[in-house]
């Protein structure tokens, strides 16, 4: 208790949520799903034998250490899920820095720590790991952006990070737009990075590397999860692909009762709220409480018996690939419409909230980095197999803009006794 007093009160959320993971870490199941498949691979293989046809190089090697010594993983992250509230913070700035650090530590904890549908230690070193390595590779390009410069120690310890982060697909994607367009910004508006040149170089280089890995040659990770899950998978377009991933996306945000509706209809409620206190403008919040509504409505239909709802199958049919071996695909103008309605009404939100036009479109931006994150698995066979651990990165853009919304709104959520005192 002495030692939580003497550090700065906006540290203490970090401190306090490395000794609350590192005590639930030593008691986390992890024998099951692919943790046990892995341990019982790992007991009987050498490392080379593991990585047999793996298009994960870095992760698996990480995957396989951790599967023969489950307590190094159990210290290892709980440090590594704090580092990730800590370079959140930096990332973005807020008013309260007590309130915007405890507001962090709490929300990664639901993509991190409770999305691991393929095990503890399978899903975080797949997930929570590369998104972690990718964002302290950005901290260093945001500085370059405001005009300040690179230490030496991050272009060295930099590049191992980014090859690790550049393993998960999706954050190879992202990093590979961030770094490219933040590269030609400082070449336009400031001038040129080694840094940031070396950076977009490497996610050029990675995104060759997992399309090898994952489609180019007999035998490739693409047949086989083709062959095993969505056998009509090479049968789709290119638009068919888009519009699944699009469709799959948005129906379990608002209409799969499970893990990412829980996480949209948060988000969405916290956004209304906001909206109701900030105006009363009717149309503002009307729109404010569609995509909570929606959801709400959606997801407890999806609960009851089939013969109370019987239109449901109109809005949802074909979506419900969770529950079966082989995938399927099915295309509706009217649920993708129903979806594109629910988008724009929290855009209006965002926009609402956020106030000037700079702000707003940064966190347009981040909500269309998460939104499309997601997307890419319309791509892949295991857009459904994978399960909702693929949601991790639009989770934390979720948190991202919820920290914007605060940092834009001080006193949107203060009593009338605070503004009062504050306004004295």
């Amino acid at each position: 208790m002495h030692l939580l007093k003497s550090i700065k009160a906006e540290y203490r959320p970090f401190l306090i949520l490395f000794a609350g993971a590192l005590l639930v870490h030593l008691f986390l199941p992890l024998q099951w799903s692919d943790d046990a498949v892995f341990a019982k691979e790992a007991s009987e293989m050498t490392l080379m034998v593991f990585l047999r046809g793996s298009s994960r190089l870095l992760t698996d090697t990480m995957t396989y250490l951790f599967a023969r010594y489950h307590l190094l993983w159990r210290l290892c992250n709980p440090l590594v899920l704090t580092v990730m509230a800590i370079v959140i913070s930096r990332l973005l700035t807020c008013k309260n820095a007590v309130l915007k650090n405890t507001v962090i530590c709490i929300g990664i904890l639901y993509p991190a720590m409770v999305i691991v549908d393929a095990g503890f230690i399978a899903t975080t070193v797949n997930y929570l790991w590369p998104v972690t390595c990718g964002l302290i590779c950005l901290l260093p390009l945001q500085r370059l952006c405001r005009g300040g410069r690179v230490r030496w120690y991050e272009v060295v310890f930099g590049i191992p990070l980014l090859l690790y982060a550049l393993n998960m697909e999706q954050m190879c994607a992202i990093l590979l737009v961030l770094f490219v367009s933040g590269f030609l910004y400082l070449c336009i508006k400031k001038r040129p990075s080694l840094y940031a040149g070396i950076q977009a170089l490497l996610c050029i280089a990675g995104l060759c590397c997992t399309y090898a890995l994952n489609c180019v040659g007999d035998g490739s990770r693409m047949e086989r999860e083709i062959t095993r899950y969505f056998p009509d998978f090479l049968n789709l377009t290119l638009w068919d692909k888009l519009e699944l991933g699009f469709s799959s996306t948005l129906y379990c945000l608002t209409m799969d009762a499970a893990y990412a509706s829980a996480a949209f209809l948060a988000f969405t409620l916290f956004l209304a709220i906001a909206v109701f206190r900030k105006t009363r403008k009717p149309g503002f919040r009307c729109a404010a409480a569609v995509a909570p509504a929606f959801t709400l409505f959606f997801v407890t239909a999806g609960l009851l018996p089939a013969r109370l709802v019987p239109f449901l199958p109109f809005f949802t049919g074909g979506m419900h690939n969770y529950l079966v071996s082989k995938a399927s695909y099915s295309f509706s103008p009217l649920r993708d419409f129903l979806f594109i309605g629910i988008c724009t009404c929290v855009l209006c939100s965002i926009g609402l909230l956020m106030g000037n036009t700079r702000a707003t479109l940064t966190a347009f931006v981040t909500l269309a980095a998460g939104l499309c994150s997601r997307m890419m698995m319309g791509f892949s066979p295991t857009v459904w197999a994978s399960g909702y651990r693929t949601f991790h990165i639009m989770f934390l853009t979720f948190l991202f803009c919820s920290i914007m919304v605060l940092n834009h709104n001080p006193t949107l959520f203060r009593g009338k006794r605070e503004l009062e005192k504050a306004s004295a």
